[in-house]
């Protein structure tokens, strides 16, 4: 998954849950300065681990499939 669609991922996730990128950045242990650049597209790659701890904070959880 491309560090744009996570960003895509947070943002539209986060909206629905009524937080602010700083509340975020805080449940997920990044930066304000992080999230905000993930959900502009502003950043071309994101550790797993923080991008993993930003979407279970917002309730996203992945599913990893096999490839086809």
């Amino acid at each position: 998954m491309l560090s744009s669609e996570i960003g895509r991922l947070l943002r539209e996730a986060r909206r629905e849950r009524g937080l602010s990128q700083a509340e975020l950045a805080r449940r997920g242990g990044v930066s304000t300065r992080l999230v905000a650049e993930l959900e502009r597209g502003a950043r071309p790659n994101v550790g797993l681990e923080a991008a993993l701890r930003l979407l279970a904070a917002v309730g996203v959880m992945l599913r990893p499939t096999a490839p086809s």
